[in-house]
């Protein structure tokens, strides 16, 4: 994960986004913050978000 961080903000990316249906607990953990949820069918996707500005 660090390596594709660092090659985003390399690249001129503020932030960073994901989805997950796991490991919400542990993107937490690094950081992360949930910014939506929604059902993907069966599947309840969270959308998280990463600054990896320096600002």
């Amino acid at each position: 994960m660090e390596a594709a961080l660092s090659e985003a903000k390399q690249m001129g990316f503020k932030e960073i986004y994901l989805w997950t249906d796991a490991s919400v607990e542990w993107y937490r953990q690094q950081g992360w913050g949930e910014i939506h949820r929604l059902q993907l069918g069966p599947i309840e996707a969270v959308v998280m978000m990463k600054s990896i500005s320096d600002d």
